[in-house]
């Protein structure tokens, strides 16, 4: 079996529940006024948390959408980079919390410039599992402010317990943390299993951006040698 052969079977599960995760909430949507409708870009400035296994299923759908190496860096590479700064900012500097991320409005990587979801199809469960209460509207007096949401405490320990098998079957350590962190390690765990892609960047102007990607597995110490 190919390795896209392999990574397509491994991410079935977390595909799966994406879909079940979308009529729950589809249901609640329906018993709830809620002020959640498209559009609003409002939860896209929280810290998302999401599994390696959420990671890796973003990383393949931007693959898909640049097949050819060259492009893939150029339109995805970007992008990893921006998570690595938040990154690296969430990671030396002690005051920033959940409620600092959402109340100084730091965009998601993957919100566009025209305030739309990048990835929306492989966005994490706790993205698909977010929804504001009624009488809540974080778009208006709360702005920048934490708001009542759904209890989605059940689907997002449905999406670690799938997020961990695909760890065990990739031999790799089972990580659920901000988004940004995850994307960093899906990146470069992808680049790593698809050697071929490796190879065609190598002697491109893309080259040193594979190379700062192998200096994020030798310090986090992700998987097996």
């Amino acid at each position: 079996m190919s390795w896209r052969s392999e990574l397509r079977a491994a991410l079935r599960p977390i595909r799966r529940l994406a879909s079940k995760v979308d009529g729950v909430m589809h249901q609640y949507m329906e018993l709830y006024d809620s002020p959640c409708d498209s559009g609003c870009y409002e939860c896209c400035h929280q810290m998302v948390t999401a599994t390696l296994a959420e990671g890796v299923a973003i990383v393949d759908q931007l693959n898909e959408l640049n097949p050819r190496a060259t492009d893939f860096a150029k339109n995805a590479v970007p992008l990893f980079e921006k998570a690595s700064a938040q990154f690296t900012s969430m990671a030396v500097d002690p005051k920033v919390t959940m409620e600092s991320w959402f109340a100084n409005r730091t965009r998601c990587v993957f919100l566009t410039e025209e305030n739309r979801c990048l990835v929306y199809a492989n966005r994490p469960i706790t993205c698909r599992s977010y929804m504001v209460l009624e009488g809540s509207d974080c778009r208006t007096e709360n702005a920048g402010a934490m708001v009542p949401t759904i209890d989605n405490r059940e689907l997002i320990d449905a999406s670690k317990s799938v997020g961990a098998e695909f760890s065990s079957r990739f031999r790799v350590p089972t990580g659920y943390a901000p988004l940004p962190a995850v994307m960093v390690w899906a990146l470069t765990l992808y680049l790593y299993r698809r050697s071929g892609l490796l190879r065609k960047l190598k002697g491109t102007e893309f080259e040193d951006d594979v190379k700062a990607k192998e200096f994020w597995v030798r310090k986090l110490k992700l998987w097996e040698a």
